[in-house]
């Protein structure tokens, strides 16, 4: 399976049991199919969200392993923006909501792999912030921090784990 396919499944439950809330509706900034990745096609997927009236923008995916680890990793992970001052907060917010997810997720039988952060490697200004702070290194992130909106990332499970894959 791919991973595409497998998150637009997973996209549509979380629609459905969403919208059982009040007040809540979610919005797709993909469709079915699509994936994102260059730099101006994050940016529209961000900007998609801002002129939908998102108050956060969840991106969903599935890990896998690199180089040889092929099925010895498993469980869910969510990043989040750092702790900064630019936009602080769409840290507190996504920290909030990931800690909430991770939560659930455990409570479904995943491995807790925890919320983390990850900042620009190295010095290239070219990813700081406005008010000259190291920018978050997932751009759906930094662009989503850029526009105010706070952004996560589900990594629900691996992709190329038998057990995750056949049980999540």
């Amino acid at each position: 399976a791919q991973e595409a396919d497998c998150t637009w499944k997973i996209a549509q439950y979380c629609k459905a049991e969403l919208e059982t809330y009040e007040n809540i509706k979610v919005v797709y900034t993909v469709e079915q199919g699509g994936s994102l990745s260059y730099s101006n096609e994050l940016q529209q997927r961000v900007q998609s969200a801002v002129n939908q009236g998102a108050d956060v923008l969840v991106s969903l995916h599935l890990n896998s392993t690199v180089g040889g680890s092929s099925g010895r990793a498993y469980g869910a992970e969510i990043y989040v923006p750092y702790d900064s001052g630019y936009n602080s907060q769409t840290h507190a917010v996504g920290e909030d909501l990931a800690q909430r997810i991770i939560s659930e997720l455990s409570k479904l039988g995943l491995t807790n792999r925890g919320v983390k952060i990850r900042k620009i490697d190295g010095n290239d200004p070219r990813y700081d912030y406005p008010d000259g702070s190291v920018g978050d290194y997932y751009g759906i992130i930094r662009y989503a921090r850029n526009a105010n909106l706070p952004a996560i990332i589900i990594e629900h499970a691996f992709i190329d784990n038998v057990s995750d894959y056949s049980r999540f």
